[in-house]
């Protein structure tokens, strides 16, 4: 039962604690598994938890500190002028 994400086979070589192993084969047979179909679930399960659990990355402290606030260059409310400040902007305009 090995995750349909991968679909390549290798054969590698790896040193395990000897109790660590006999306990994989004892639970993948007392589930009809395969060690290597246990192994591959095992491990695509690990690395997915370290993709999810990996610290998000720093942003830039971009908070503005002036005096007064910020002071839109385009009436907010006035769609016809913002859509033509973001064409300008666009296209050079500006």
């Amino acid at each position: 039962m090995g995750d349909d994400r991968y679909d390549a086979r290798v054969k590698t070589t790896i040193e395990l604690d000897e109790r660590l192993l006999r306990r994989a084969k004892e639970r993948a047979a007392s589930h009809g598994r395969s060690l290597r179909s246990v192994f591959e679930e095992a491990l695509a399960t690990w690395l997915d938890e370290q993709e999810f659990n990996r610290p998000a990355p720093r942003l830039r402290d971009a908070r503005f500190h002036g005096a007064g606030g910020t002071t839109p260059l385009v009436d907010l409310r006035d769609w016809d002028a913002v859509r033509d400040t973001v064409d300008d902007e666009r296209w050079g305009d500006a």
